[in-house]
């Protein structure tokens, strides 16, 4: 981040996380995630993992950004993913609709005319 100094006091500006690097962010996170597990399901016995635990610090050194904006990369994520799996699941336990009561008088009455044409031309 870019110092700004003001009157002897050094003020670090902000920098705006656009969704490209986001995403970035999100996925070097995941990455490390991953890496983390596979170092522990597969390590020696002796092997000191430790530095290795902290997945949420690691991430900001690797993008350079702040702790509390991976976090925050990473809680807007979970949001996105739960809100899609809502809607996904509203539309599954929507109800069919039947038919309009319309189409059910009219096909029952094209059969009946047509049942009753049958039976006058037996009858001829």
């Amino acid at each position: 981040m870019s110092a700004v100094k003001k009157a002897g006091i050094t003020k670090e500006k902000r920098k705006i996380v656009r969704s490209e690097a986001r995403k970035i962010v999100a996925n070097v996170y995941h990455f490390l995630k991953e890496e983390f597990e596979f170092t522990e399901l597969h390590r020696e016995p002796n092997c000191d993992i430790s530095h290795l635990r902290n997945i949420t610090m690691r991430t900001a050194a690797a993008t350079k950004v702040s702790v509390r904006t991976v976090q925050q990369i990473l809680r807007e994520e979970r949001e996105a993913a739960n809100k899609s799996s809502n809607v996904s699941s509203l539309k599954n336990n929507q109800r069919k609709r039947g038919k309009i009561k319309k189409d059910i008088e009219s096909d029952s009455e094209a059969d009946s005319s047509d049942s009753t044409k049958q039976n006058i031309s037996k009858e001829e």
